[in-house]
């Protein structure tokens, strides 16, 4: 009986600054969390409009703070050499 060996998975290394990424992703994500929660203030009931209103402004101030972060890493942190998994497209050639 043979054993059913998947095939390997194809790996990329790069060199990317983590922290810097990391920050920039949070940054992203809790800016756009924060748009949602200010948008949705006219639509909320009055009884929750202070927690939309805390939760919108409190994403918002976290997400400067993640932008700060990202600026800063990106002059402080030197590049680091990580292994991605390998997108399929990566591998096709683009015609001349």
């Amino acid at each position: 009986m043979t054993a059913v060996v998947p095939p390997p998975t194809k790996t990329r290394r790069i060199v990317r600054r983590v922290k810097r990424y990391r920050c920039t992703v949070a940054c992203i994500v809790l800016g756009l969390l924060a748009l949602v929660f200010l948008i949705a203030l006219d639509s909320v009931k009055p009884g929750f409009l202070l927690w939309v209103r805390l939760i919108g402004l409190g994403a918002g101030g976290l997400a400067v703070v993640a932008g700060i972060g990202a600026v800063v890493y990106r002059f402080l942190e030197a590049p680091r050499e990580i292994t991605v998994p390998a997108h399929p497209l990566w591998d096709q050639r683009r015609p001349p």
